[in-house]
């Protein structure tokens, strides 16, 4: 998924914290930021995962596009 988002993307990457928050696709452009988390499970996801991207991706300091996008991908 990263090598795809470069195509779109200036920056892609993580991001954690050491209280262990992690979000695992960030990518940066001029213009926006997209959070991504992926699930690679055999059960379906609920909206608290949807919810839980959102609180984190709240926890990002410093300067970011205003423009916001969230991506969940899971394997079922």
């Amino acid at each position: 998924m990263r090598a795809y988002l470069r195509n779109y993307y200036g920056r892609v990457g993580a991001w954690w914290n050491r209280k262990g928050d992690e979000i695992d696709v960030v990518a940066l452009s001029e213009d926006e930021i997209l959070f991504g988390e992926v699930k690679w499970r055999n059960r379906k996801i609920g909206c608290n995962v949807i919810e839980s991207l959102i609180e984190k991706s709240e926890l990002i300091g410093g300067e970011v596009p205003k423009k916001r996008k969230y991506l969940v991908v899971s394997k079922s």
